[in-house]
Parts: C-alpha cells; sequence; structure tokens
C-alpha cells in the first residue's frame, strides 16, 4: 500500500474527503517517486522537501504546506517540532515573496483611529462549531467598545439564517457591521487594506492565509492563537489563555521568532459560549447505575488524539476498578473500537455523536481529556454540567480553563491523579467547585471585553513603534 493511500484509509473517519483532497494536491504538484516505500515517520521531512524543491508558485507551496498541518490534526501524520520548525521557516520564506507585491499599496496608517476594525474569523460552519460562535461572541465584544464605529467581517462559508438571527440578538449597532464572503468577493484583499485604516483581528483564520502577513503592513493586528500550534505570521498582539512560560517554550521549540513570543499576552478570558441542556438525562436512562464511575473522553477527531500513550495508562486502570464505564464520544475508526471492546467488554461505550452533550456531561464523573492539542470547548461543557476536568497542564489547550493546581504536567502525574479521583469522592466535589468558579470568571462576557480594549490599545502602541514598515522584520528575513 502506498504512503498516501494508507493515510487515506487510517484518518479520522469525518475527515476523509478532507485528507483525501490534500493527498490529490500533493499527487498534481510533488514528484510522487520520492515518495515509493518511504516510511511514516519520515513523511513529513520528505514532504517538506519536496514542497521546498518543486517548480510551482509559492501560493501553491502555502497551500500545500497548510494541507500537510492539517493532516498532523487528521491523519497518523504527527509533526514533530522540528517539523513544525522547518514548516514555519519556509511557509515565511515564500508568503514574504507574496506580500511584496503589495509593498507599494498607498499606506493610511497617518489616519489611524480606533473606530474602524476588519475582522477574519476564517470559515463559518454552525452555531454548536465552537470557533463560529466565539467569532460572533469576539464581534459583539469589539461592537461593545466604545469607540467603534464600523466593523468589517470576513469570512468563508454560509451565514445561515439561524446565525444570522444569534448574531442579532447578541451584538449591538449591528447596522455599523458589514460581512464579507472572501470566497465570493473577488476584491476581498483590496478592500480590506485599501478601505481602512482597520484595527485588524484575526479569531481561528487559518495560519497561514495571506492575509495575516499582509495586514499587518497597514494597521495593529491582534490574533487570537490556540490549538497548542505557535503563529507562523506576525502579529502585534498574540493572545490566549496558556501562560506565557508554558507559550515562549512552546514557541521557541516550533520555530516562532522573538518578536512573536514578546508579543504574545495571556488572559484569563475569552468569548466562549456553552451550551445548556435540552433536557434532563437519568443515570438509569442512559444504562447507567448510580454506583458506576463514569468516564468519558470526548472530541470531533477522537481517533486521531486517543494517542497509544493516553491508553496504555487508561486501560489498566479502567481494568482495575470494574466499576468504570468509559464513554469515548466522537469518530473513531472502526480498529480502535474493536480493540477497546476486546480489552475493555462492557467498560466501554462508543457514542459517535451526540446531539445533546450537556445533558450526557451531567451524569459523567470524570472527563478524562485525552493528549490533544485542542478541546476547551468540550472541557467547558462538561465543568459546567458537573463533570470533573482531568487534563495536562504541559501539553494542550483544554487545561487553560481550569485552576493552575488542577494542571497535570506529566503522564505519570495525570494517572496517579486519576486514580486519586476516582477514590476519592470527596476531592472530586472540591476540584468541581474550584473548576466551576474559574470557568465562571473566565466565561463572562464584560470580562473578555475588559481585556480586549487593553488589548486594541497595545497593538496600536506596538504598530506605531515599528514605523516604517520593514516588510522583510515582519517576515524574519
Amino acid at each position: 500500500m502506498h504512503i498516501f493511500e494508507y493515510l487515506v484509509t487510517t484518518c479520522q473517519p469525518n475527515y476523509k474527503n478532507s485528507v483525501l483532497d490534500i493527498i490529490i494536491e500533493f499527487s498534481n504538484n510533488l514528484n510522487l517517486s520520492a515518495f515509493d516505500d518511504i516510511d511514516l515517520n519520515f513523511l513529513p521531512e520528505k514532504l517538506i522537501e519536496q514542497i521546498k524543491l518543486a517548480n510551482i508558485s509559492s501560493m501553491i507551496k502555502v497551500h500545500l504546506l497548510s494541507g500537510l498541518m492539517n493532516l498532523d490534526w487528521w491523519s497518523d501524520i504527527n509533526l514533530s517540532d522540528q517539523n513544525k520548525s522547518d514548516i514555519s521557516r519556509l511557509a515565511r520564506e515564500e508568503l514574504f515573496k507574496v506580500a511584496s507585491q503589495f509593498t507599494n499599496l498607498p499606506s493610511k496608517s497617518n489616519q489611524l483611529k480606533k473606530e474602524k476594525h476588519a475582522v477574519f474569523i476564517g470559515q463559518i460552519v454552525h452555531l454548536l462549531h465552537s470557533p463560529t460562535r466565539g467569532a460572533l461572541d469576539y464581534i459583539r465584544a469589539l461592537s461593545k467598545y466604545n469607540k467603534t464605529k464600523k466593523i468589517d467581517v470576513f469570512y468563508t462559508g454560509n451565514i445561515t439564517p439561524d446565525i444570522k438571527i444569534y448574531a442579532d440578538e447578541i451584538i449591538e449597532n449591528n447596522k455599523n457591521i458589514n460581512y464579507i464572503n472572501i470566497t465570493t468577493d473577488n476584491d476581498w484583499l483590496e478592500s480590506a487594506i485599501q478601505n481602512g485604516p482597520y484595527t485588524y483581528h484575526f479569531f481561528c483564520e487559518p495560519h497561514l492565509g495571506v492575509q495575516i502577513g499582509i495586514m499587518a503592513m497597514f494597521g495593529p493586528s491582534i490574533m487570537l492563537t490556540t490549538g497548542n500550534t505557535a503563529p507562523i505570521q506576525y502579529s502585534d498582539v498574540y493572545w490566549f489563555s496558556q501562560d506565557g512560560e508554558y507559550i515562549e517554550s512552546l514557541w521557541r521549540r516550533t520555530g516562532a521568532p522573538t518578536q512573536f513570543i514578546n508579543n504574545y499576552i495571556s488572559l484569563r478570558s475569552a468569548p466562549i459560549f456553552i451550551p445548556q441542556p435540552n433536557k434532563s438525562r437519568s443515570r438509569m436512562e442512559l444504562g447507567f447505575n448510580e454506583s458506576d464511575i463514569i468516564l468519558s473522553s470526548v472530541g470531533n477527531r477522537l481517533g486521531t488524539e486517543i494517542t497509544e500513550e493516553f491508553i496504555d495508562g487508561l486501560c489498566p486502570i479502567i481494568l482495575k476498578n470494574k466499576n468504570i464505564r468509559w464513554l469515548a464520544i466522537g469518530p473513531l475508526q472502526d480498529y480502535w473500537i474493536e480493540t477497546f471492546i476486546s480489552v475493555l467488554g462492557e467498560q466501554f461505550i462508543h457514542i459517535p455523536y451526540d446531539s445533546d452533550l450537556p445533558s450526557l456531561m451531567a451524569n459523567v464523573d470524570i472527563f478524562v481529556n485525552s493528549f490533544r492539542a485542542g478541546g476547551g470547548m468540550s472541557a467547558a461543557i462538561a465543568i459546567d454540567a458537573g463533570a470533573v476536568v482531568l487534563g495536562r497542564g504541559d501539553f494542550g489547550d483544554a487545561m487553560s480553563i481550569t485552576p493552575h493546581t488542577h494542571r497535570q504536567n506529566s503522564i505519570g502525574e495525570y494517572f496517579d491523579k486519576l486514580q486519586d479521583l476516582i477514590e476519592n469522592s470527596n476531592l472530586r466535589q472540591m476540584w468541581s467547585k474550584e473548576q466551576k468558579e474559574y470557568l465562571q470568571f473566565y466565561a463572562d462576557p464584560n470580562n473578555f471585553q475588559n481585556y480586549l480594549v487593553n488589548l486594541i490599545d497595545i497593538a496600536h502602541e506596538r504598530y506605531k513603534y515599528r514605523q516604517p514598515i520593514d516588510i522583510k522584520w515582519l517576515y524574519d528575513q
């Protein structure tokens, strides 16, 4: 079996079409013979090498690098820190060539105020899609800023009637908000530059979107950084809820320039919507006993997020405690399902999808977060419903919404604490109380709104400081 065929057949089931599209792009633009008989562990390095050598445009190279980054989320490819660093450097080289075409456009920085904002929010999907909901909540916070007079929102996807209703309900002064679909408006990039001067905001925008670096030439920029991924393009402010020390170590390992690291700001609040249950469900309805200890792991990419290290530590604990039931909630490959049924029997329960996750989480004792990069939304739902969230503080986003003392800093600590939580109901009650209090502050939109005002001020000061614009410095060339 060719290595590309292997990636398609073993990938996260609900992302198979996306993985196939990426493989087709590789096949159309790269030398396929270079990948004959290559081991999976060496595939990322070979792909980076072939993309660099390929006689194709800079934009296509960036597109292929973006595909490789997505395979790290959706398939058996695991990018090392060195791989990520190499991708980062190559992407900036190619993005610099693209951005250089825009240096002659007239700048309006001498007219810069804090009244006009351009917000890039990536793909709008649906209201249960946490980045979509978070983006709308971000726009709401920006609309409440007393200096805001106009917001232009750049997006892909579709604004469905329910999304429009939600946006109209939560966003004040929505007549001052203009939505621009970049897949149908051919002049979106030029308008984002020439209709300014703007303050530019990037919320869940693709890391290699060419607009991120280009806009930094024309106004202050503010960028959310999640997914345990270092930024590849410059912004005056990066923000998220991870500690500064954690970010510095991660970003240095994965190729972020020093000026990027220096621009990071850690916040104790972020736009997050926590859905409430549609109805109440009892353990009896779900087929559990009151004496059962219910563990859950949740993920839209669960099949690639449950690693061997996670399973090797979790399964012995489940088998040791016969009253444990482990709910794996999300799409799984057949080989995982067969393995878990064989090893764990009735202690394993697979739920491919649950439309009312909050009511299900209300019956869970411990949310065992797998060793994954993302996962903050499902963890927040679990905490709000009364479950205790256990996760690693040395890897991934999810635990940034929990008290520092609840974050486990190694695999060994993680599974030791899991056994403690299983055995000690008082500990679970104490953790639940502390996590709910932490989350309450985190999810308060007024808290984030105050933080956002400060981020805008800082971005403007940093933009002024870096005048005149040096495009080579922006791209670390």
